[in-house]
């Protein structure tokens, strides 16, 4: 009985929690891409570099190099190929990432200039060849 008041409890937490914040700031909403380039262009996304953003990224590299041997992988929502450089690292030799923001594309390409990164939505985005693996890791 306890149990099943708490998450109550938390449930509506969530719920007044969007509602009145969430909401607010486009949370659970689909993003423009005027805003995915504002956010690019600042320093929004600096956090994909702090210590949990890295740990999340070798969480994903360790379950791509623990799997069966992926050898194809396309990373929906890439960014500036953040996991990129982990996916590397763990033997990935054929990675495409897309991403809607330009800015961010313009970022990783700097980076990682042998990767083919694609300023693309991932709703519309047609891959001319098949993956093993598709990362959407937003």
């Amino acid at each position: 009985m306890r149990r099943k008041t708490l998450d109550l409890l938390l449930r509506k937490i969530r719920r007044i929690f969007y509602l009145f914040i969430g909401s607010k700031r486009g949370l659970g909403l689909p993003q423009t891409k005027e805003l995915w380039e504002t956010q690019y262009s600042g320093n929004t996304w600096d956090i994909l570099y702090d210590q949990n953003e890295q740990e999340h990224s070798q969480a994903l590299s360790n379950l791509y190099s623990n799997s069966t041997k992926q050898n194809s992988v396309l990373d929906i929502g890439c960014g500036e190929g953040v996991l990129y450089a982990y996916l590397n690292k763990a033997g990935c030799d054929n990675y495409q990432g897309i991403d809607l923001s330009e800015t961010a594309i313009r970022n990783a390409r700097m980076k990682y200039q042998e990767v083919d990164f694609v300023a693309a939505s991932g709703e519309n985005f047609k891959p001319k060849t098949s993956f093993d693996c598709i990362i959407f890791n937003e």
